[in-house]
């Protein structure tokens, strides 16, 4: 109701600086210095559409404003996208780790038929016994991978996620967490078989193609690095992560040229990105 109000005192306000303004537009001479009225009635609808499109446009905004709903500038809009879907972990800074998992880190907990008689079983065991009474419960061998993956413990991720394989052969997510186990263990030439089957069967998972990068990056096939890092930014565009990956990547190709190119694309989608505007300084000198 009060932008209505708002609205409506904005428009005769407006109607009134037009009013005001109506001799000036009536007295404009034409050529030889007569005033034809023709003339002046297309000089009036012409200077009424320029001011109420104008007055229109700013007390949309300033109602838009009292509502708190002004929009905001789409930055990063399909990154925020893809980790809403897939739920990945982007990397924030040179210290964090390389790979980035499809899945978010933090597990549920098993619900076992007798928890209520072993309440201090750790996750671990609550997935066994779970396994136990049905060998071949994959959510639960699932589970028990990812806890594998998140404590650390490589080698026990990746029989976990090797028989999930065999069970399934045809579900990407396996594959994909085994060759995140085989990647974390250093396995790189196997990670890159692993990852491979995974987008074989779903490449549309952006993390997946920076993953299996990492992976080529690894054995040394800068190549299929970059190409894998431009299928990933094929897929998420707007990602600046990914489209520095990119740009390092060919920096160490000695490629600086399509560095550059990746940089300012970068500037182009964030113009305040710092380290996007010192790398390109780099380069450049």
């Amino acid at each position: 109701m009060i932008s209505w109000i708002i609205m409506a005192l904005a428009l005769l306000g407006g109607l009134s600086v037009i009013i005001a303004k109506l001799p000036t537009v009536l007295q404009r001479p034409t050529i030889g210095g007569r005033v034809r009225l023709v003339s002046a009635a297309e000089g009036l609808w012409s200077y009424l559409t320029r001011k109420l499109s104008f007055l229109m446009g700013r007390i949309w905004h300033f109602v838009l404003e009292a509502k708190d709903l002004k929009p905001t500038p789409l930055i990063n809009h399909q990154v925020q996208k893809v980790k809403q879907v897939f739920k990945v972990r982007i990397r924030s800074s040179q210290e964090e780790s390389l790979w980035m998992p499809e899945v978010a880190a933090t597990l549920d907990q098993p619900k076992s038929s007798d928890e209520s008689n072993t309440p201090h079983l750790t996750a671990e065991q609550m997935y066994l016994n779970i396994i136990k009474q049905d060998p071949n419960n994959k959510e639960a061998y699932e589970g028990l991978g990812r806890l594998y993956l998140q404590e650390k413990h490589y080698k026990e991720a990746i029989e976990t996620f090797k028989f999930l394989t065999r069970l399934n052969p045809k579900k990407d997510t396996y594959w994909s967490n085994l060759g995140l186990s085989l990647y974390s263990h250093q396995d790189y030439k196997d990670a890159v078989w692993a990852y491979e089957k995974a987008i074989q069967i779903n490449g549309k998972v952006p993390a997946r193609w920076v993953n299996i990068s990492l992976c080529y990056e690894a054995v040394h096939d800068l190549p299929r690095a970059i190409k894998s890092l431009k299928q990933a930014v094929a897929l998420d565009r707007r990602n600046v992560n990914y489209l520095l990956m990119l740009s390092d990547a060919y920096t160490k190709f000695d490629n600086k040229v399509r560095a550059e190119e990746v940089l300012e694309q970068v500037l182009a989608i964030d113009p305040t990105h710092n380290h996007a505007r010192e790398r390109l300084m780099k380069i450049k000198i």
